[in-house]
């Protein structure tokens, strides 16, 4: 059972969605997937009546190897059922844990 005061977070953020003419959607790759609570926040935009249809929406992610490319083409096939779409170039991916490359000084 949800507290009123719940209620009235989940509506206030339903409500921010309908106002919006795109969505930007940014999160770290977690186990080949997007973030719980970012899973959690689009579940509950799409209870009763879907805020998500429609909108435009963009993705950047942060990971590993991949950079988070695995979490955000999940993320794609959620949109689809939501009737999301999502600008498809460019990707972004940040590998968040690759060591800064080393400079290198060349002699003139």
């Amino acid at each position: 059972m949800l507290s009123k005061e719940s209620v009235k977070v989940v509506e206030a953020f339903r409500q921010q969605i309908l106002k919006a003419n795109s969505v930007l959607f940014a999160s770290p790759e977690n186990n080949y997937s997007l973030a719980a609570p970012l899973k959690n926040a689009i579940d509950w935009a799409s209870l009763a009546s879907n805020c998500w249809a429609d909108k435009a929406a963009a993705v950047v992610s942060a990971g590993g190897g991949f950079g988070g490319g695995r979490s955000q083409y999940h993320l794609r096939q959620i949109g689809v059922y939501l009737d999301l779409h999502f600008i498809n170039k460019p990707e972004f991916f940040l590998n968040a844990f690759q060591p800064p490359a080393k400079l290198m000084m060349m002699e003139t």
